[in-house]
Formats: structure tokens, C-alpha cells, sequence
């Protein structure tokens, strides 16, 4: 039987192409510094698998990404436009992971609340009920303390 690759596999199937964020890294550090060898130097792998995974990126695009002559790299324009969307991306990724680990560091079980002994029951109800439905998993255990005392801490609202 015949060696079939990935990529055909795809086409036959129809399957949207699948591009790695490591190949993006790697196209990015190949244009900024318009040389292989101190591309592959700056982002710690071989100059040949660096070289391979940006063929790879381009026949998975099927545009070519760089103008390649003797001692000279150049980026086309189709390499330019991707790599403005892929520092666009990368941007847009890092926020996307600063704010997951911002709502897992504020979600961590157990949630304790420390309840003021002035605070109304029924919106002190409203409010677990949106945090049971919220997170469901995750405990919470409750503290009164007086209201003197709650005054001095500083509150973020869950509700």
C-alpha cells in the first residue's frame, strides 16, 4: 500500500488545513531576521526542520512566503500579510490566555466569602444562586463578620 500523506488525506476528506502555532513562531522569526541559520540560532532547533516546516506552511497555504536567492531572503507579499496576521494572532492569543488565568486565579476552590452581618438576606441569596449557577463545582464556605470589620477589607463583587 502506498505512503499517503496527512495533507492528502485532508484534501480527500475536504478537511480545512491545520496549521501549527509552532510554524507561525518559526515564520516569524525566519522574517525578522531574513536568514535561516540566525532564525534557527534564535529559536533554539536546526536550521533544516526550520527550513522544512516553512515549506510545509507554504504548501499548506500553496502560496510561497519568501523570495529565496543566493545569500538573500525577502519576504513576498503574501509572506508580509501573514506575518502581520500572525503577530495580530499571537497578540490576540496572549490576551486570551492572561484572561483564562485571570478567571482561574479568581475561581479557585473553595470561594470564601466573608458576609457582612448587615447585608440583606435575600440579595445575599440572589448572589449564590448566580454563583451556584455559575460555577457549580466549586465550594464556597460563608464567614459573618461584623460590618465594622468587613469595612476594612477590600471587595470584589461576585454578583
Amino acid at each position: 500500500m502506498p505512503f499517503v500523506s496527512p495533507r492528502t488525506v485532508q484534501q480527500l476528506r475536504g478537511e480545512a488545513a491545520v496549521i501549527e502555532l509552532r510554524h507561525l513562531r518559526y515564520l516569524v522569526a525566519v522574517a525578522e531576521e531574513l536568514n535561516f541559520t540566525r532564525a534557527a540560532e534564535r529559536i533554539h532547533i536546526d536550521q533544516t526542520p526550520l527550513s522544512r516546516a516553512v515549506r510545509d506552511l507554504e504548501a499548506e497555504l500553496g502560496v510561497k512566503l519568501f523570495v529565496r536567492a543566493p545569500r538573500h531572503l525577502a519576504l513576498t507579499p503574501a509572506g508580509a500579510q501573514l506575518l502581520q496576521e500572525t503577530r495580530k494572532l499571537f497578540i490576540r492569543f496572549e490576551r486570551a490566555k492572561c484572561a483564562v488565568r485571570r478567571t482561574s486565579a479568581l475561581y479557585q476552590p473553595p470561594l470564601r466569602i466573608g458576609v457582612a452581618d448587615g447585608i440583606s438576606q435575600p440579595r445575599l441569596a440572589e448572589c449564590l444562586a448566580g454563583w451556584q449557577a455559575l460555577a457549580p463545582a466549586v465550594p464556597l464556605e460563608l464567614s459573618e463578620m461584623p460590618s465594622k470589620r468587613a469595612n476594612s477589607y477590600s471587595f470584589r463583587s461576585v454578583c
